[in-house]
């Protein structure tokens, strides 16, 4: 049971229960005959080929020009940056959170919207937006070409969407990643897996937290950074009712044992984490983390990179223009 629980924790940062209703900030409609760009990577897709998926969800668009490229993830970055020059009014990332961020992280100040067509597993970014999951209701929503401008997160040069966070999480992902990559297995299951090798070691990092004129230095499992405020109820596990609020999510526990992570998975689930004493959640613009080395493994929508400390997060309000209910 206990076991199962901190599972959870874990999985929250992956798994929504109920998608709050979006936001509307600035919002406006792109041309009629808008040209769109959909970018996806042909090898990923649970169900087949992610380009197959995203021409049948298109088929019925014909008002529009559609172009799609499928290509190495390691190529969509570059493209999508091409895309304003080459004419695109919107570009779309077709896959999971991984490719949102990478087309989001190329579009941040340009103008040209961002469309999401839902082909991940956990798909964390469209349902905080709203943004309907079956394909087809996806697709037609990006050629409505209906925007809202939305904020972006940033950490020493590199955007996210969603969330940011250090300590157990990226090792927790390396090693789940490792468990798909040699062995094959399915997400969920490499996951747990996991999740039991990240507590037997059950990583801590030692930081220094800045933030609004104030400090906490101390050893901690995790801290988490949202792009905007998370919600953290029994209801709302891990989702955020807005996306344009202008601020960090930050949290993180001041404890280091298993036992105390556990207690706050329990005060999340009772919708109590608010008296939970060793639970630090609070907003901000801007954030330094700290810590006696030289880099830190760090999580960006997914994404396991080193990175030189300390680091630096800051908030881009309005950012990226995005099609959105």
């Amino acid at each position: 049971m206990a076991l199962s629980c901190v599972f959870v924790l874990f999985a929250s940062f992956e798994i929504f229960v109920l998608n709050p209703l979006p936001h509307r900030g600035n919002s406006a409609t792109l041309p009629a005959l808008m040209r769109i760009l959909v970018l996806t990577n042909p090898h990923s897709g649970p169900q087949g080929s992610n380009e197959q998926l995203a021409r049948a969800a298109f088929h019925n668009c014909a008002a529009n020009e559609i172009v799609i490229r499928a290509m190495h993830a390691d190529q969509i970055y570059d493209t999508a940056k091409r895309a304003s020059s080459e004419g695109f009014e919107c570009v779309v990332a077709a896959g999971g959170d991984g490719t949102v961020n990478c087309v989001a992280s190329a579009l941040v100040g340009t103008g040209t919207a961002l469309g999401v067509l839902p082909l991940g597993t956990l798909n964390h970014f469209a349902k905080d937006l709203g943004i309907p999951l079956t394909l087809d209701e996806a697709a037609r929503l990006i050629c409505a070409g209906h925007t809202r401008q939305i904020d972006v997160a940033e950490v020493n040069g590199r955007f996210f969407v969603n969330n940011s966070s250090i300590g157990i999480y990226p090792h927790l992902v390396k090693r789940r990643d490792g468990h798909i990559d040699r062995l094959g297995r399915g997400k969920a299951l490499a996951t747990f897996l996991a999740t039991i090798t990240a507590l037997r070691r059950f990583p801590t990092v030692h930081v220094r937290v800045k933030l609004a004129g104030q400090m906490w230095e101390g050893a901690t499992p995790f801290v988490m950074v949202g792009n905007n405020a998370y919600l953290w109820d029994l209801f709302n596990f891990a989702s955020r009712s807005r996306l344009d609020g202008g601020e960090l999510g930050i949290y993180f526990s001041n404890r280091t044992g298993r036992f105390g992570l556990l207690k706050l998975v329990i005060l999340g689930w009772l919708h109590r984490l608010d008296q939970a004493r060793d639970f630090t959640a609070t907003t901000a613009t801007e954030l330094w983390i700290e810590t006696k080395k030289l880099t830190l493994k760090v999580a960006t929508d997914g994404e396991i990179r080193r990175v030189r400390t300390p680091l630096h997060y800051t908030i881009h309000p309005g950012a990226l223009r995005v099609i959105a209910p």
